[in-house]
């Protein structure tokens, strides 16, 4: 399909999308929005001493945070690692400990204050690490798995034109970004610059109401 966004790294996704996303209560933002504020994130990253591939535990429920976290992650070739909200703080630890974080954001306050010293953040490549998620760990613990901004990028773009996403398309994104599910969808959207709506959590009589008022064209979801 004619359109979709194909490049091999996420910070260009976001460059050349056009789509917008928007949240239950109405709120619009660009992916140069979702950028802009990426940036200024990543200058906070490395202006508290964190560098090119090291890693940042992200706990949090679907929001405008989540993905600029994940936008200044593309931008300074950092590397989140996706901690579900629905995990035990036992668990939860482990993995946090496990990846190496070196520092967990679970919200706004967590994140490193302004600075205007701190070094630019690196470019980040398609080679670079972008995003670790868990295995369902329902033979042993669960494992951590690396996914690329090559994987990503391109993978979104395959999916859009598998899924006939384009311009036209509202796509709305119930299942939490800490999950493959909502993740892939998310980026899948913007590769085919449709609408994306995104509440913070699912609420089957919400979801209904949204689905309706926004006219709704895709949705994904899981048998959990």
């Amino acid at each position: 399909m004619s359109g979709v966004v194909r490049v091999e790294t996420v910070v260009e996704l976001l460059e050349q999308s056009r789509s917008v996303i928007v949240d239950e209560l109405g709120n619009e933002r660009t992916c140069r929005d979702i950028l802009a504020s990426g940036r200024e994130i990543a200058s906070r990253f490395s202006g508290a001493g964190l560098t090119h591939g090291d890693r940042i535990a992200v706990q949090m429920q679907n929001s405008a945070l989540y993905v600029d976290v994940l936008a200044a992650a593309a931008i300074g070739g950092f590397v989140v690692m996706s901690v579900n909200t629905r995990f035990g703080a036992a668990l939860a630890d482990s993995l946090i400990e496990r990846s190496g974080a070196r520092l967990v954001i679970r919200s706004a306050e967590d994140l490193p204050p302004s600075t205007d010293s701190g070094p630019d953040p690196v470019p980040a490549t398609a080679d670079d690490r972008f995003v670790i998620f868990t295995t369902s760990g329902t033979t042993s613990a669960p494992k951590l798995v690396v996914h690329q901004q090559r994987s990503i990028a391109i993978h979104a773009a395959d999916a859009a034109h598998g899924f006939g996403y384009n311009s036209e398309s509202v796509v709305m994104v119930p299942m939490p970004l800490c999950g493959v599910f909502g993740f892939t969808v998310l980026w899948t959207a913007f590769a085919g610059h449709s609408k994306v709506i995104m509440p913070s959590a699912f609420d089957a009589e919400q979801t209904g109401r949204i689905v309706q008022e926004r006219g709704v064209t895709s949705m994904h979801g899981s048998d959990d």
